[in-house]
C-alpha cells in the first residue's frame, strides 16, 4: 500500500482518455533491426538485408506516425484536416514548422533534403517497378541452395531478389 495515499484516495476511481499511436513501438523497432542487421552481415547476407529493410522502414514509418500525430494534437478546423490528410509527409512538417517558427522550412537543407531522399526510397518500395532476373540455382552436397546471378543482383540492386 502506498502509504502517501489515504483510505478514501485508494477508493476513488476516475476515467482518462490517453492517446496511442505505434510512434516509440516503430522507432525502437527500426533501433533493434539496425542492430540485427549489423549482427548477421558477416555471416548471413540475406538475414542483414531482410533486417537492414525493416530497420529503413520503421524508421520512415516512425517519421510519418511522429509528424501525424503532432498534426493530430492540433485543433484545426474539418476542411484543414481534410487537406492535411492528403498532404505529403514532407508537406505536413512543413506546417508543423511554421505553425510554431512562423518560417518556412529550408526546403535546400541538408536535413529536409536528407528526408526527402528516405521518403523517395520508401516510395520505391511502395510503388515498386517489377524486375526480372534469370539466375543460376546449384544444389551443394548438403542440399543447401546458391542462387549465382539473384545474390549478385541484390548485392548491385537497391532492393532484395530474397528467395523464399
Amino acid at each position: 500500500m502506498d502509504p502517501c495515499l489515504s483510505k478514501e484516495r485508494m477508493e476513488e476511481t476516475w476515467q482518462e482518455t490517453w492517446t496511442m499511436n505505434p510512434f516509440s513501438t516503430l522507432l525502437s523497432d527500426a533501433i533493434l533491426f539496425d542492430r540485427d542487421a549489423s549482427i548477421y552481415s558477416e555471416t548471413n547476407f540475406f538475414q542483414s538485408n531482410r533486417c537492414a529493410k525493416a530497420s529503413f522502414l520503421n524508421a520512415v514509418l516512425s517519421i510519418e506516425c511522429a509528424a501525424n500525430s503532432c498534426l493530430a494534437r492540433i485543433k484545426y478546423p474539418g476542411l484543414v484536416i481534410e487537406f492535411l490528410d492528403k498532404a505529403t509527409i514532407l508537406d505536413k512538417y512543413q506546417i508543423l514548422y511554421s505553425s510554431g517558427s512562423g518560417k518556412d522550412i529550408d526546403r535546400g537543407g541538408k536535413h529536409f533534403q536528407v528526408v526527402k531522399e528516405l521518403f523517395h526510397l520508401r516510395n520505391l518500395y511502395v510503388h515498386p517497378k517489377v524486375q526480372k532476373i534469370t539466375t543460376n540455382i546449384k544444389l551443394n552436397a548438403a542440399g543447401q541452395k546458391t542462387y549465382e546471378k539473384a545474390a549478385e543482383f541484390q548485392k548491385n540492386s537497391q532492393f532484395s531478389a530474397t528467395p523464399v
